[in-house]
């Protein structure tokens, strides 16, 4: 099965080497009621958003909590109107593990190459709010195809979605974070970032899952 033409084993090399990293290098993660509380928030992401209808998908890599991924929800999205394809993984946890790691880092370790440096990419709300999210292109493996995906990817600790420059810094004081990737396939020519259709897709799809990720506010 492939998600927006992304093999599964890239989005397990993608957790893996995610967690793995920060599990060699603290040894330790401790139950929170506060990443309790952020996991089961996860129950309602919306299966649809605008003109975009999701379907659930697995991500087949047996138990993740010993990564610090304490919790995760992976869905393949179409727009009915234009046919575009493409996957949203969002994993949660302590903000440690889940700030580590730039998928050129992951990706490398499923025979990817990087096609781009790392580029932050605008994504417009309605109301005059703009966001950004990080954005890097990636040639897949020789095996399967020529052809290249797109990874973007961004944060959330509290009420709104955050490209961080330093993630680990950024989050530290946190009691839990999230992380969004989207993947997409990448066309040979795309004339411009209105014809991107991650953007399309985030730019509805990032403040309902603000809507529904939030923490609640004490009274």
């Amino acid at each position: 099965m492939t998600y927006a033409g992304l093999p599964s084993i890239a989005f397990v090399a993608l957790v893996l080497a995610t967690g793995v990293y920060q599990g060699l290098r603290n040894e330790r993660w401790h139950a929170s009621t506060d990443v309790d509380d952020a996991v089961s928030r996860l129950e309602k992401v919306p299966m649809t958003v605008g003109s975009w209808k999701g379907e659930p998908q697995k991500l087949e890599v047996g138990d993740l909590t010993h990564l610090g991924i304490k919790g995760h929800v992976l869905n393949r999205y179409r727009n009915v109107m234009t046919g575009d394809v493409l996957s949203a993984l969002i994993v949660c946890g302590r903000p440690g593990p889940i700030s580590v790691h730039t998928p050129d880092i992951c990706y490398g370790t499923a025979g990817y190459t990087a096609a781009s440096d790392i580029r932050e990419k605008t994504v417009p709300i309605d109301g005059g709010r703009n966001l950004s999210v990080w954005a890097q292109s990636f040639k897949r493996p020789a095996a399967q195809t020529a052809s290249q995906i797109e990874v973007n990817w961004v944060w959330m600790a509290g009420n709104n979605w955050v490209a961080a420059e330093n993630s680990r810094l950024a989050f530290a004081g946190f009691p839990a974070l999230y992380k969004l990737y989207v993947v997409r396939d990448l066309p040979a020519l795309e004339s411009s970032q209105k014809n991107d259709p991650s953007v399309s897709f985030l730019r509805v799809f990032l403040p309902a899952l603000e809507k529904v990720l939030a923490p609640a506010q004490s009274p």
